[in-house]
């Protein structure tokens, strides 16, 4: 083998070492797209859970205690008791 097989070859390596970097490059960014949309995905999931719990379920509640105050005292009772229970062992 003479000196222009070998860099033929070493020319033939780099170029395909460069190609693989462009590819990383490319998979790196593509990537990192997907995880910032996940990100914001997860994070208006979160808001809206919490705007939720924040409004619509205290709202809710409020709503049933009001039509059931009976049950509603029972159930606070029971899970008063429940409660105490498991902290007293």
């Amino acid at each position: 083998m003479d000196n222009t097989t070998f860099g033929s070859t070493s020319d033939t390596i780099n170029d395909k070492l460069h190609g693989l970097s462009d590819t990383a490059s490319r998979v790196t960014e593509k990537v990192s797209d997907t995880a910032s949309r996940v990100s914001e995905k997860v994070s208006e999931t979160i808001d809206d859970a919490t705007s939720y719990l924040r409004d619509d379920l205290w709202d809710d509640t409020q709503r049933i205690v009001k039509a059931n105050p009976v049950a509603a005292l029972v159930g606070a009772v029971a899970v008063g008791f429940i409660v105490g229970r498991l902290l007293r062992r």
